[in-house]
């Protein structure tokens, strides 16, 4: 059943392809396979095919590949995966300015996320995948036919499982290539290493390359497996020297591919990339790619010296370097005409310095004669006293395919440095400082540094965080010498401490650590007092406000702080019920608050039960200090009677000296009597119902009287005229 199952699903394949009657072209550079996890046993597979732009078919470009995958032990198929068109992009030049029409290729990625899952992937020897693609370019130099000749794409990986652990591994990522062209009998070198997501080690070495079983006829055959047959080499050329030259083509233990050819044309050439962990192969990747050589123009090494060019690079140029004498100059040449020469360096021994090359590029030879150039070297940060430095200076030209380098060294050594630290001179001398709450301090240092270093100024307080304090300064450059202001005001921030010290501390923007400080201890007393509260014209202590009916009342709240804090007044009703015309509105007079109070009692107000109000008044500062003035508010009837007088004259005169009520009702009654100023502070009271009231040394002015019975109140006033 399973190899009825197997033949089916190739069957329905093999049509699949059939239907989609790929083009055949001489269209493929190169290529490989890549295995990613993502995550568990869940993985990108990707194949990336490069295409040449220049001599293959658009119309040979696939929408999606099928790749298959085989065991290793067998050779049986396990699994086909459809890649569809995930991207393309154009592959580069190391350096643009080289571009030749020629050559250009395209990189075209496939993908698609596949499970691997170990009750599948078991087998120990491990599993390759393959896809099978016709044709390559029909220009190639170093193969037989190579337009009827195909590329196996071809890459392994290991179990999911080793029978007692899960295994998860990615396939290495070779470097993206270059589609830089090579000089005939000029050396030729990059890099084509890459790097392990799982840190296996990496081998590299030249391999055949795969031809597969796809031809003209058949150009996207179904994948079949292994093993695959290798492409036919020309007469002369093989696996150990598919590039000919000198050296012939051959690849390092860091993947880096070099040669030296001898002959124009264009080269296949295959590097397979084997992944060991704990010592063991798990898998391998190839890519093929291809080299075009051409006559190139002759190219030669540009050379720089510090003062001989015979003597360059035999030995290294020792300099004497000081904090005075930091630059020196190099000679820079090239033969080629029209040359563009760069420079830049590597300095080892201090990391507080660096290359300062003020002009790095140059343009030589624009003439019918040879230049030779002078560049400057600086070195910039903090030199160090009395040590040694290694420089190696390199001079690049902007040659094609590559650039080509000389290289000058320097040991630099260091002298004495030395330094002086700032002087300063403030206005108020370090020590104690006292300061009320509220106060502007201001401190005045004239700073100045016997080399001209720039001085910078920072602030240190063990008691207070500097960034909450408020302070400010303002260095001042124009002045010789300059003068640095510092400025704060004592406000909340400084009312928990009742000292601070702060240290000003003067550092030179030197490599050399010189500074200088100021040092003060500032003693903060905080004094305030609450706001205050009242009624302009009355005692503090009078609190009730007796309104006669139908008499406009102009009442005024005032609330002031002597300590000048911004200041709020609030009032609200806890008593009583409020009339209707009754009115409160603020006022703002300078620096003071106030509640104007206006009202007109109508009969219907009369109560037994004075309504009330609360002003409050708070004040702004460290403390928010609250006063608070309470005011109950009566109106009163004053009923007219011919046979009560309604004022007394207590001059001793023996008329009207006295004020009584004689008609006071039902006397046994009687409970009370009280006598309130026109502020309502109480000034006579009695619960005698044969009371007498003199005047009580009171001024002249109105009174008002409340005689309260057991079941009733009498209200009036009297006037007192000495």
């Amino acid at each position: 059943m399973k190899s009825a199952g197997l033949h089916l699903l190739t069957g329905l394949i093999f049509g699949l392809l059939l239907l989609a009657s790929p083009a055949r072209s001489t269209h493929i550079v190169g290529g490989e396979l890549e295995r990613t996890q993502i995550s568990g046993f869940t993985y990108r597979v990707s194949l990336i095919l490069y295409f040449d732009l220049i001599n293959g078919n658009p119309g040979a470009n696939d929408p999606s590949v099928t790749v298959g995958v085989f065991s290793k032990s067998s050779n049986s198929i396990v699994n086909y995966l459809v890649l569809p068109f995930d991207s393309e992009s154009q592959v580069p030049y190391t350096n643009p300015l080289c571009a030749i029409p020629s050559i250009a290729t395209k990189r075209i990625l496939y993908s698609a996320i596949v499970s691997f899952p170990p009750g599948v992937y078991f087998q120990q020897a491990g599993y390759y995948i393959a896809w099978d693609r016709c044709c390559r370019n029909g220009a190639i130099s170093n193969i037989i036919a190579p337009g009827a000749t195909g590329q196996l794409f071809y890459m392994e990986f290991p179990a999911s499982t080793n029978l007692l652990t899960d295994v998860f591994n990615s396939s290495p990522s070779l470097f993206p290539p270059v589609r830089d062209y090579a000089c005939v009998n000029q050396l030729f070198e990059y890099s084509i290493a890459g790097n392990d997501p799982d840190g296996d080690s990496l081998v590299y070495s030249l391999v055949s390359p795969l031809a597969g079983f796809s031809t003209v006829s058949n150009p996207a055959p179904i994948v079949q497996p292994g093993p695959y047959p290798f492409i036919i080499f020309q007469p002369g050329l093989g696996v150990n020297n598919m590039i000919p030259g000198n050296p012939s083509f051959q690849v390092n233990s860091a993947g880096i591919i070099r040669v030296r050819p001898s002959q124009i044309g264009l080269y296949v050439f295959a590097v397979r990339c084997e992944e060991f962990r704990a010592g063991q192969k798990i898998g391998e990747v190839r890519r093929e790619f291809q080299i075009f050589v051409i006559a190139c123009g002759l190219n030669t090494h540009p050379s720089i010296a510090y003062d001989d060019f015979a003597q360059a690079n035999a030995v290294a140029d020792t300099l004497s370097i000081t904090d005075s004498s930091r630059c020196f100059s190099v000679n820079v040449t090239d033969i080629d005409p029209n040359t563009l020469l760069s420079l830049r360096g590597l300095l080892t021994g201090s990391p507080g310095l660096q290359l300062s090359i003020p002009v790095n590029n140059v343009l030589v030879n624009t003439g019918a004669q040879i230049d030779t150039l002078e560049l400057d070297v600086c070195l910039a940060g903090c030199i160090p006293s009395f040590d040694t430095l290694n420089l190696s200076l390199i001079l690049e030209d902007q040659g094609c395919p590559f650039t080509l380098k000389d290289t000058a060294r320097f040991v630099l050594i260091t002298n004495a440095i030395t330094n002086q630290k700032p002087t300063l001179l403030p206005d108020v001398p370090e020590g104690k400082v006292s300061l009320l709450n509220n106060a502007f301090f201001t401190l005045n240092v004239a700073v100045s540094d016997p080399e001209q270093d720039s001085v910078s100024i920072r602030l240190f307080s063990p008691d207070i965080d500097i960034s909450q304090t408020g302070i400010l300064i303002f260095p001042d450059r124009e002045k010789t010498p300059y003068v640095a202001s510092m400025f704060f005001r004592t406000g909340c921030q400084f009312f928990s401490l009742d000292s601070m010290r702060l240290m000003l501390i003067f550092e030179e923007q030197t490599c050399l650590e010189s500074l200088d400080t100021l040092f003060y201890t500032f003693h903060f007393e905080y004094e305030n007092k609450a706001p205050d509260i009242g009624r302009i014209g009355a005692a503090d202590e009078d609190s009730i406000v007796f309104a006669e009916i139908d008499q406009p009342l102009e009442e005024l709240v005032y609330l002031t702080d002597a300590d000048f804090d911004p200041i709020q007044l609030n009032w609200q009703r806890i008593q009583g019920q409020v009339p209707s015309n009754f009115k409160i509105e603020q006022l703002v007079r300078l620096d003071s608050l106030y509640a104007r109070i206006t009202w007109t009692p109508r009969c219907t107000d009369v109560s037994s039960v004075p309504f009330a109000f609360q002003f409050v008044g708070q004040e702004f500062s460290c403390e928010n200090l609250k006063n608070q003035k309470r005011l109950y508010f009566q109106p009163i009837d004053i009923p007219e009677r011919e046979e009560q007088p309604n004022f007394i004259s207590p001059n001793q005169d023996g008329k009207n000296d006295r004020f009584s009520i004689d008609y006071l009702p039902d006397q046994c009654q009687f409970e009370e009597i009280s006598i309130f100023n026109r502020w309502g502070r109480l000034v006579f009271h009695s619960t005698d119902d044969t009371f007498q009231w003199n005047g009580g040394g009171e001024p002249d002015g109105t009174y008002y009287y409340f005689a309260r019975y057991e079941n009733k109140t009498i209200k009036g006033f009297v006037m007192m005229i000495r």
